[in-house]
This record gives structure tokens, sequence and C-alpha cells, in this order.
């Protein structure tokens, strides 16, 4: 299954957004970006890249910071 990744502002708000993601049915893993090219917050939380949109817009509207951006996971 391909994913994405949601950036976030820490490691709270990746734990956070696991758990609102999960209360709406959607598998959500916290991850350490590795890659050089990441601004901000080194932290990410794993979604499946067909929910990523969705995903993304639950953590917004359920109070959990994220930077916005959506990146593919290298792999």
């Amino acid at each position: 299954m391909k994913t994405k990744c949601i950036g976030v502002r820490s490691v709270t708000y990746a734990q956070k957004a696991q758990e609102v993601l999960k209360k709406y049915g959607i598998r959500g893993f916290v991850r350490k970006r590795t890659d050089s090219s990441s601004s901000g917050s080194g932290w990410c939380i794993e979604v499946p890249s067909l929910q990523s949109e969705t995903a993304r817009n639950l953590l917004k509207n359920n109070g959990v910071s994220v930077t916005g951006e959506i990146y593919d996971l290298p792999g």
C-alpha cells in the first residue's frame, strides 16, 4: 500500500494526530522524517495515500497543528 506523510509541528502533535485519525477509522503512524529537505519539524503522520487529503482535513478540523504539507515517503 502506498503511503504519504503529513507534516506536523512536533512529536506531540503527531501522537495527537494518530489518536484523532484512529477515531475516524484511518490508520496513522508517527514517523521521524529523515529527508534533508524537511522544513520545520522533522515529524509526520503516515497515512494511506488515498486518505491523505481526508486525513489532513480531519486533523485541521480537530485542532491538530499541521504544516499543511503532504510528502511522499522514500522507498
